[in-house]
């Protein structure tokens, strides 16, 4: 029975603190839209580039009707 109770009370402190951290995390956000607990420590990759025009060939009159990923 009391660990039991220690478990809850253990529960209870972590759920609190996680509140208080989120409200920090907003009251911070608010204040600076750019702030952020954990930065990153590697530069993101950068964004994938466009393909580009394709030739696919097609006979004079063909039309493609559907298309669907495999």
């Amino acid at each position: 029975m009391h660990l039991l109770k220690g478990v809850v009370i253990g529960l209870g402190v972590l759920i609190f603190l996680g509140l208080g951290l989120l409200g920090y995390g907003f009251v911070q956000k608010a204040n600076n839209p750019d702030w952020r607990l954990i930065t990153p420590s590697a530069p993101t990759a950068d964004a994938a580039k466009p393909f580009g025009d394709l030739n696919l060939n097609l006979p004079t009159g063909c039309v493609i009707a559907r298309v669907r990923p495999d």
